[in-house]
């Protein structure tokens, strides 16, 4: 499929919510392929940001920027949604990094890395074409410190791949509170006080915190596929938006 020009669709908005409050930067250029779609549960009011990378390393546009796509979780229903492209300025999105703000604190206190690796080796296929080999949708739960932890933000990543037969989102609720000891029994995520990086044969690695930290679980994404015509159908179902939207815009003063 050929790249979409981000100037002659800025309408994948529709796949992408940007809100005006918030400061998302929009890709240079995109692949939309088969299309992998996350949607987050969690508090009202949660700013949620994703971004983009290829084996670790962030997707830049020309200027330098890195794309993120940025929304905040409405009180209406608990959840807020974006798609993942199978490629970004030309380079396949292999992992993305996804931050879930409290909405009463200021810091962005839960962060999630998250790839698919095989011998702590990150494989360098779109993230689109792992899920859609699934059949079946990928729960991630999300975690704040807990009050008096002394954190400010807990940074955590995990191998997609560990994570298709985890039932701690059916087994668990939102406001319930775990030492990072324990969580490691129930989950395979890696821990850190410290952003994450990628280490081939290592997987993402870190800054190891106390195991008696607590973290509370506060929300959790799901990763599903979105078969390629039905991106494409999206993609036509916006620039049907656009030219509604041009002939229906009304006439300039003077």
């Amino acid at each position: 499929m050929r790249p979409v020009s981000w100037c002659g669709a800025a309408l994948v908005g529709l796949l992408w919510v940007l809100p005006a409050s918030a400061n998302p930067i929009p890709p240079d250029s995109v692949v939309l392929g088969k299309g992998l779609r996350i949607t987050e549960t969690g508090p009202n009011g949660a700013p949620i940001t994703l971004s983009f990378t290829n084996n670790g390393n962030p997707i830049l546009n020309a200027n330098g920027q890195a794309p993120r796509f940025v929304d905040r979780i409405p009180g209406n229903r608990n959840t807020v949604t974006f798609t993942v492209p199978e490629k970004i300025n030309g380079l396949a999105v292999t992992d993305f990094i996804q931050t879930t703000g409290n909405p009463g604190d200021p810091l962005d206190p839960g962060v999630l890395y998250a790839g698919v690796f095989s011998g702590g080796v990150m494989s360098s296929d779109p993230l689109t074409d792992y899920v859609a080999g699934l059949g079946a949708p990928i729960l991630l739960p999300d975690f704040f410190p807990a009050p008096g932890s002394g954190l400010s933000t807990i940074y955590y990543g995990v191998n997609l791949a560990d994570m298709l037969a985890s039932t701690f989102t059916a087994s668990f609720s939102f406001g319930q509170t775990f030492s990072i000891g324990a969580l490691a029994a129930l989950l395979p995520y890696t821990f850190s006080t410290t952003p994450l990086t990628y280490t081939p044969g290592s997987g993402f690695t870190g800054t190891p915190p106390d195991l008696t930290v607590n973290l509370t679980y506060v929300a959790f994404h799901e990763l599903t596929s979105i078969p390629e015509p039905m991106s494409i159908a999206l993609f036509g179902t916006a620039l049907l938006a656009l030219g509604a939207a041009r002939r229906i815009r009304p006439a300039s003063a003077g």
